[in-house]
């Protein structure tokens, strides 16, 4: 029996990993109770030992089994059985909205009271008492002191409707955007303070979160609308929110708990489960493998590694989309083995593996392991370049996070690689090379990236003998030494090359994304614009009539365009009114006249008008709002070169964004240098290219710039790499000793 154990519960192991893996990414009833028939047959048949590491992996497959059955079993509640569950998630939200709106309405009331001394303080001082008060909140909170004729006198915190002092001591704050419960109390001078908190917000007011509406939705699913109590609706399913006071009851607002859709259900499912049971499959798989006794059973488990990935989207689980996402890292000759940085870095630690199990074998020095060994180092720089060229750094600037797993990526290839050559060239006698031979091979690896940093090119790259540089450092390092020694220098030359190509290749990335920005500047039509464009027509005719500015704005922050960040200018134009409600977010070059000229002749109230106006193409739409009255939209070109007006700025607050270049609008000096294409050219550490730009009937030079970064920086951030990943090239506690045989 403990042989029948011993020979069947890692490939059964195995199978539970691989049939889960599918659950993960299509979560169905076969894959569920599969994997769960698996992990609990594997859990049987596991010898029964005293080794730790047996009882731990038996205890996370019963685990696993019984989250895959509880996960699947909500999961079939949700799509067989909706009507129920929808009822049931309404009435569990209703069972928690009243304590959720009074502990809202306790936090106004202990703000304010909490604030009435501050009143007598000096002002500075009751500015910073204000900031320790709020710190004490969870929602969008705010506390205000007011003097007796309502002028502010000191304040903390974010105030969505300007704080007044007349009104009672509990009140809900209305408008169109915003609803509020609020505090007052008066101190001793005069003064009232007025504490709120956000209850909801409407869909297009930015960071909104903080509501208490928002962060309900979150947790629930459950949207709520909130109405006055005398326009809601006669449902068992309102909620009227009600506060007791001298007078008697009083009712601030009514709350509709609106359900969430079944397909937003099942989702809610799969967020919260999916996390716990992918960590939970990697913990299995780590046990496995150290529980294991064989080398052959922990190469058929070390494999699973990469097969997950493969197979299930498990960044997003993980909680790093990024790692695992073709968006930033893509090599399709490499596919699927270099789908993403996080699958590259797998595949190459699967590889590294190998090579640590093959280095410890000693194999015979022979002249077909010599020439092999060779071969892998002169194709190091060469294949890990070709590797390099799948970073794709995004728009706004690269992360430094994602720096780092480019950057692992690479690093982990070219170790693995280095070491199995010097695993095919190290012979069975004790290596004699000491450590001169591994400083001696450092030293070497960093010249080659100082010799790579100046010589780079941005037009051309590398010399095509710059890969040759390389080959005297990696040949030294893949000489045979001894472990210790091997560790740090391959660790450090491959840290080194990464390095390196991970920043040309940022660089390369660069200027092709500022390639790209420019192309679309000047009398270039904008397809993705104009179909954008069609869509917010479409939007604005389904929508009620804006009236006003605010309209306006909702309008525009649920469209596409916004969410793809098109610079805008709305207003709107009537024949008896001329123009009102201008909401100018960005600062575009269509003059006033142009637009006066166009609502008054143009042939049709529905239609796009062409403008060209710098630094591009802009697109004009009149859409009609009202009987008389025409919604005009100034769509402007998707560039950086169009700057946010102060309205912009204060209604759509970015943070300030990693810039992966600058560029900058100016008239062409004379001379041939603008003629023909944009080209690279490098001056010191910076990389510049300029373009002519003829638009709107006049020639400009449009100037693109980037900061190839301190050399001292990326050297010092190679090393750190380098050295914080040592560890990666040691043989892992469960490969250490495995048997030559």
């Amino acid at each position: 029996m403990i042989v029948h154990r011993i020979r069947w519960w890692v490939p059964l192991l195995a199978l539970t990993l691989v049939l889960s893996g599918e659950w993960l990414r299509a979560a169905e009833d076969v894959w569920a109770w599969s994997a769960a028939a698996t992990a609990l047959l594997t859990t049987a048949v596991l010898p029964r030992t005293g080794r730790p590491s047996r009882q731990a992996l038996a205890g996370l497959l019963v685990l696993a089994a019984l989250l895959l059955l509880v996960v699947q079993y909500r999961l079939d509640r949700v799509e067989r059985h909706w009507d129920e569950e929808r009822e049931a998630i309404v009435e569990a939200a209703g069972g928690r909205l009243g304590t959720e709106l009074h502990g809202a309405f306790e936090l106004t009331k202990t703000l304010a009271e909490d604030a009435v001394p501050l009143a007598s303080l000096d002002r500075a001082e009751a500015f910073r008492a204000l900031e320790q008060v709020l710190r004490r909140t969870g929602l969008d909170a705010g506390v205000a002191i007011l003097d007796h004729d309502g002028t502010p006198w000191a304040w903390a915190g974010r105030h969505r409707l300007a704080p007044q002092p007349a009104g009672d001591s509990i009140a809900a704050g209305w408008s169109q955007y915003y609803v509020t419960l609020e505090s007052r109390r008066h101190s001793v001078r005069g003064r009232t303070v007025v504490a709120s908190v956000l209850v909801w917000a409407h869909p297009s007011v930015p960071a909104r979160e903080g509501s208490l509406a928002e962060r309900f939705r979150a947790s629930t699913q459950v949207t709520l609308e909130v109405l006055r109590p005398d326009a809601a609706p006669d449902s068992p399913d309102v909620f009227d929110y009600c506060e007791p006071t001298t007078a008697g009851p009083r009712c601030l607002f009514s709350v509709l708990p609106i359900p969430p859709g079944q397909a937003d259900a099942r989702a809610l499912v799969l967020s919260r489960g999916g996390p716990a049971i992918a960590v939970l499959l990697l913990l299995v798989l780590f046990a496995g493998i150290v529980a294991a006794d064989h080398s052959m059973a922990r190469w058929l488990l070390v494999p699973l590694l990469l097969w997950m990935p493969l197979r299930a989207p498990v960044g997003p689980l993980v909680g790093a989309p990024s790692l695992f996402s073709p968006a930033t890292y893509y090599f399709g000759n490499g596919a699927p083995f270099a789908g993403s940085a996080g699958v590259l870095a797998l595949t190459a630690v699967l590889l590294l593996l190998a090579a640590i199990w093959l280095w410890h074998r000693h194999l015979p020095r022979r002249w077909w392991g010599l020439a092999l060994g060779t071969g892998l180092v002169v194709a190091t720089p060469y294949l890990v370049g070709e590797l390099s060229s799948g970073i794709a750094p995004p728009s706004g600037g690269t992360p430094m996070g994602l720096w780092v797993s480019w950057q692992v990526a690479l690093f982990l290839t070219g170790a693995a690689l280095v070491l199995l050559a010097s695993a095919l060239m190290h012979g069975e006698g004790a290596p004699r090379r000491g450590v001169g031979w591994t400083w001696l091979g450092v030293a070497l690896a960093v010249g080659a990236t100082i010799a790579g940093m100046a010589v780079w090119d941005p037009s051309s790259g590398w010399p095509a003998w710059f890969p040759l540089l390389w080959l005297p450092a990696l040949m030294v390092v893949a000489f045979p030494v001894p472990s210790p020694h091997a560790v740090v220098s391959v660790a450090l030359a491959a840290g080194s090359l990464a390095s390196l190509l991970t920043w040309s290749s940022e660089l390369r990335g660069r200027t092709q994304l500022a390639q790209r920005e420019v192309a679309r500047l000047g009398e270039v039509d904008d397809p993705v614009a104009r179909g954008l464009v069609g869509l917010f027509a479409d939007d604005i005719a389904a929508a009620p009539a804006p009236t006003g500015a605010a309209e306006l704005f909702a309008l525009w922050r649920r469209s596409l365009l916004a969410t793809q960040r098109y610079p805008v200018h709305l207003a709107l134009w009537a024949p008896e009114r001329g123009w009102y409600a201008d909401l100018a977010l960005d600062s575009l070059e269509v003059s006033p006249s142009l637009l006066d000229s166009l609502v008054a002749h143009a042939p049709r109230r529905d239609t796009v008008v062409v403008v060209s106006a710098v630094p591009g193409l802009h697109y004009v739409l009149l859409a009609p709002v009202a009987d008389s009255a025409t919604l005009v939209a100034v769509i402007g070109p998707g560039t950086r070169l169009v700057a946010p007006s102060r309205l912009g700025r204060l209604l759509e607050p970015h943070e300030d964004e990693l810039s992966a270049y600058q560029l900058a609008l100016a008239p062409p000096t004379a001379g041939s240098e603008l003629e023909g294409a944009m080209r690279w050219r490098r001056d010191g550490w910076v990389v510049q290219a300029r373009r002519p730009l003829v638009v709107a009937d006049s020639t400009r030079a449009v100037t693109v710039q980037l900061a190839l970064g301190a050399p001292g920086s990326l050297l010092l951030r190679g090393a750190r790499a380098a050295a914080a990943r040592c560890r990666t090239a040691r043989p892992p506690v469960a490969f250490h000793g495995l048997p030559r045989r």
